[in-house]
């Protein structure tokens, strides 16, 4: 029983799957997790492929970062795959998939985001009031109430 894990990065600014292989009785087998980096609460697809059909017990890829297990179904001759969404906590989670005949495979993917710093907004001032010149002369008025 072989498991691999592979780290994941962005190529070229779009996010990669992250893929890992098993040998098993001759047999290659690969699991791939797409994408390799997601946002919380996103989709992501499992695809588990092998060289020959693959055996029974291949059904379900299971995470502490799926919000429930993922279903595999078998959609080509050699093919199992699923998708399903991912919890909301930022962080890096194995994938799981147990086959009778290979054991198991394991896989990592990332959910991005976390806690993210912003600067408080500058302090606000309001803007200085033009000065005015009156035009004329000042009304002082008649000179009554002097004194």
């Amino acid at each position: 029983m072989l498991v691999g894990l592979v780290a994941v990065g962005l190529i070229g600014g779009l996010s990669a799957a992250a893929t890992a292989s098993a040998a098993a009785y001759g047999e290659q087998y690969t699991l791939t997790v797409n994408p390799g980096q997601v946002a919380p609460g996103g989709d992501v697809t499992i695809e588990l492929k092998s060289q020959d059909p693959l055996s029974p017990g291949c059904d379900q890829a299971t995470s502490p970062g799926f919000v429930a297990p993922i279903p595999l179904v078998l959609n080509s001759h050699t093919v199992h795959s699923g998708t399903g969404k991912v919890i909301a906590k930022p962080g890096t989670y194995t994938v799981t998939v147990s086959c009778s005949a290979v054991g198991s495979l394991a896989q990592t993917f990332t959910i991005t985001g976390g806690a993210t710093t912003t600067s408080p907004p500058p302090p606000t001032t309001a803007a200085p009031r033009p000065h005015v010149k009156p035009v004329g002369a000042p009304e002082t008025g008649d000179g009554s109430m002097a004194g």
